[in-house]
């Protein structure tokens, strides 16, 4: 049961931001977290955030700062991206569901937790959410991946590319650099595992509360797809951010955050 709301805290600064490195066997996941800094009293949430496909924890960033005023926060690299290597073969989506799972354990991250997922992140959030419920209290799920109706990697591609010239120098420069260190094979590599999920398949399968978010200027995925999103679930709200694209939900997180502290204090 999660404990009675605290007064909202200043959100957090970089000063208060820390990277930890949890080892799970042969497998290393790093993580942003921003520690509650409220002493002798327990965080009244806890959020877990999943970034999208070639980004790292540090795009949702600014997500964090607006949700820190209200919880702990924590941000992964997925495997293969950020700081976290991955060794071999690309893991599957189920597979990279069930490792952060063993993270969240073995960094003693409070559950359940209000699991976030962006873009691919979305996929990622989808499959722990049904596969490991007792970890995850509410699911928010923005800018769901991959639109079933578009499912060719020249599509994805092409639409990512077209949505990202609209977007900030914030987004693009972050972006840029996560994808510079992840490499353009291994980008591929993850891109294959990507389009091969099913998102349709597991969203029936949800038991959490869920919000599913959609910028209205997304050029990747599509009102008629999120909503669809949006129906699969059985406990399930749609919202729609005005003049916010697939990335814009990074660089300008503020109308996002509203929305999802809103959708947890209900």
């Amino acid at each position: 049961m999660t404990p009675a709301p605290a007064q909202p805290r200043e959100p957090l600064t970089p000063e208060s931001l820390r990277r930890v490195v949890t080892r799970l066997g042969d497998a290393r996941i790093s993580a942003l977290h921003a520690p509650w800094r409220i002493s002798n009293t327990s965080p009244a949430h806890t959020f877990v955030l999943i970034h999208g496909i070639g980004m790292a924890g540090v795009t949702l960033l600014g997500l964090a700062r607006q949700l820190s005023a209200v919880g702990e926060v924590w941000a992964p690299d997925l495997p293969g991206f950020g700081h976290s290597p991955e060794l071999g073969e690309p893991r599957d989506i189920a597979e990279t569901a069930d490792l952060i799972a063993e993270w969240m354990a073995a960094a003693g991250i409070a559950v359940p937790v209000t699991l976030i997922g962006h873009s691919m992140g979305t996929q990622v959030a989808t499959e722990l959410a049904v596969r490991h419920p007792a970890l995850v209290e509410r699911l928010v799920l923005m800018a769901p991946t991959v639109d079933r109706h578009a499912r060719t990697v020249v599509q994805q591609v092409s639409h990512m590319t077209e949505d990202l010239r609209d977007d900030s120098q914030h987004v693009l420069r972050l972006g840029a650099l996560s994808y510079l260190r992840v490499g353009p094979r291994w980008f591929v590599g993850k891109l294959r595992v990507m389009m091969r999920h099913h998102l349709e398949d597991v969203l029936p399968k949800v038991s959490q509360p869920t919000l599913v978010l959609r910028g209205a200027d997304d050029l990747v995925c599509p009102e008629v797809w999120v909503r669809e999103c949006a129906d699969l679930v059985p406990q399930a709200s749609f919202e729609q951010l005005p003049g916010l694209g697939h990335e814009t939900m990074i660089s300008n997180p503020r109308p996002a955050a509203r929305v999802i502290i809103d959708f947890i204090s209900r």
